[in-house]
């Protein structure tokens, strides 16, 4: 229960870290952050939006599966990997995807957004 703040020193989320995890707070990554791991938040709720930091540059497979959370979904513009199933089945109201983005078509998987809303 509760947020969950990040340290700023934090440059990498691993795998499963916060895996099937359930708070009711807003979840604030890192303005450092570079990498977010496989699983990291899968299957996880939190409230607010979910900003990417600008730094991240990967994004692991099902990193945000199944995660539910309220709000906009912005991914960084310098983002160049984007995992399987990143965010697949996410339920969010708003996305900013790719805006301005050098990520190249083939660095994404053909379902990184499968059956989101």
């Amino acid at each position: 229960t509760g947020s969950l703040l990040i340290p700023d020193k934090i440059l990498k989320i691993s795998s499963g870290c916060f895996k099937e995890c359930g708070f009711n707070g807003i979840l604030t990554l890192p303005g450092g952050l570079e990498e977010i791991g496989d699983y990291a938040f899968y299957n996880t709720t939190f409230k607010g939006e979910l900003n990417i930091p600008l730094s991240v540059v990967v994004i692991g497979p099902s990193a945000f599966y199944s995660t539910d959370f309220n709000g906009t979904l912005v991914l960084p513009k310098d983002i160049i990997s984007l995992g399987s199933s990143a965010f697949a089945f996410l339920d969010v109201s708003k996305k900013q995807i790719f805006k301005k983005s050098k990520i190249a078509f083939f660095d994404i998987s053909f379902n990184s957004f499968s059956n989101s809303s």
